[in-house]
């Protein structure tokens, strides 16, 4: 037979609420003649601290237990805080008073990197770290810019000096935590504890309109303009120039001759059809960027074309803005419904609560996020095509400038599928960027408009018809802003 101990205690107040001993005991006695449960003992405990475990009858009990190993096989109590009472009770107490706490918008935890934990005397939860927080905000700052991965920009927060809180280098997931981490824009969001979206007591190291921009970037809903990293400094054209003949990109090293050392391009391992100095390879580049340019009275040309369609365009980006808010705000006005449906009104359980926070919550994030991607297309047209007219023309210039991590960038900007080399010479270049095909095909229907001695141009002579105009014109200038970003630190 199997054995088992009862043992049930109570307070004044517990026999207020029915939980008398005997109420106890007949439950934990139903209980064991349903399991097959022999009732060796029963311990019965009155009026005794919860606040200890010197109480006399759980002495009596652990002493039998001892004195009879091997009989008892169960300890039956009516409820574990009748035992424990004390750790379990001040448990919940512990966490719904850190629930109230982030209710009220204070941060109960460690704080993460660019935080400290602010002494109480201050009245918030968090203060900036003095070191990590700028390094923390320039994350943000060079992400939202669409030109770094987050494995490029780990490497550049890892140069910079940002360190965890051992000041141990950043892991590589600590990037995509750091970028998706709510509290960073002052928002305190913890849904194990059912807190969500709640204003932090504390002040923001980014703002808001840059957390969703980096959202926006880490949801692929704007092109990255980060380069592929072929990182040898010397080669700026491995792997992104590839052999004719073969198909592969490219590779580079350096030859020992008589007395020195000499660089050289060549195709890999089973195909020797380019050997090509590093000088003939890059010079033949940087004719080719020479040849790529719109003319000085092109550009002027298409600057009032462009501006008009931009005009218009951002008055849509306005509207879709608009549209974005208002969604959000219908979003937040449900979530602020279903809140008080479950806290206030009772009227759904936590299940119901809990699946239709979540989909609102979800929905609120994209709406923000839409948001913001409108913003992003609010730019200084104006600039950036005078940019365009100063850059274009100087293309080739810049890319022998540029650093290593600049020159990739150019090469794909402007060649974003690569190019081919024959042995002699650079062929299929026709697959530039998509900026330079709408410019190829205007320029072949309005042939002959643009005076080549330099005289100006009739500003009417380049038609568009707003079916493809935007679809150009838009791509010209996010084309001009990626190497304004690229190139504004070598002008």
């Amino acid at each position: 037979m199997v054995g088992a101990v009862i043992y049930v205690r109570v307070s004044t107040k517990e026999q207020a609420e029915n939980l008398s001993l005997p109420t106890q005991l007949r439950a934990c006695e139903e209980y064991c003649r349903r399991q097959g449960y022999e009732v060796l003992e029963r311990f019965h405990e009155e009026g005794e601290s919860a606040k200890s475990t010197d109480r006399s009858q759980l002495q009596n009990l652990l002493t039998f237990c001892r004195l009879n190993k091997g009989r008892v096989h169960f300890l039956v109590v009516f409820n574990l805080t009748r035992f424990a009472r004390d750790k379990y009770v001040r448990s919940d107490r512990t966490r719904a008073g850190m629930k109230a706490a982030l209710e009220l918008g204070r941060w109960v935890f460690l704080a993460p990197i660019g935080y400290l934990n602010a002494p109480r005397s201050t009245g918030k939860s968090l203060m900036h770290d003095p070191e990590r927080g700028p390094l923390v905000r320039r994350t943000f700052e060079e992400y939202a810019s669409g030109r770094h991965t987050k494995e490029q920009l780990l490497k550049k927060a890892r140069k910079w000096g940002l360190t965890n809180r051992r000041g141990k280098p950043l892991a590589s997931q600590a990037i995509g935590v750091l970028l998706r981490n709510q509290l960073y824009a002052g928002i305190v969001d913890v849904p194990e504890y059912g807190v969500r979206g709640k204003r932090g007591d504390f002040e923001p190291l980014i703002s808001e309109d840059l957390f969703y921009q980096v959202q926006v970037v880490l949801s692929g809903r704007i092109a990255s303009t980060a380069p592929r990293q072929r990182v040898h400094p010397d080669f700026p054209l491995r792997g992104f120039v590839r052999c004719e003949y073969c198909g592969r990109g490219l590779t580079g090293s350096w030859s020992k001759g008589r007395s020195e050392y000499y660089a050289y391009y060549h195709c890999r391992p089973g195909c020797r059809a380019v050997n090509v100095t590093k000088a003939t390879l890059e010079g033949l580049f940087a004719d080719e960027l020479a040849l790529l340019q719109p003319t000085p009275g092109y550009m002027r040309l298409l600057k009032e074309s462009v501006l008009q369609i931009w005009k218009a365009r951002k008055a849509a980006v306005r509207d879709e803005v608009a549209n974005a808010e208002r969604a959000a705000k219908s979003i937040q006005d449900k979530l602020d419904r279903l809140d008080e449906a479950f806290l206030f009104e009772r009227s759904i359980d936590i299940e119901t609560y809990d699946r239709h926070a979540e989909k609102l919550r979800e929905d609120l994030t994209l709406a923000r996020m839409d948001r913001h991607s409108g913003q992003l297309e609010e730019l200084d047209v104006e600039g950036i095509l005078a940019f365009a007219e100063r850059v274009l023309p100087r293309a080739s210039d810049l890319w022998v400038q540029a650093s290593l991590d600049q020159r990739q960038r150019f090469q794909q900007l402007f060649f974003p599928d690569g190019i081919a080399f024959d042995g002699n010479r650079l062929i299929g270049t026709g697959a530039t960027a998509p900026v330079f095909s709408y410019l190829r095909e205007i320029t072949t229907k309005n042939e002959g408009l643009v005076d080549q001695t330099g005289v100006e141009p009739f500003s009417s002579g380049l038609q568009l018809t707003s079916d493809d105009a935007p679809c150009w014109s838009k791509t010209l200038i996010s084309f001009t802003f990626r190497v304004f970003s690229s190139y504004s630190s070598v002008l």
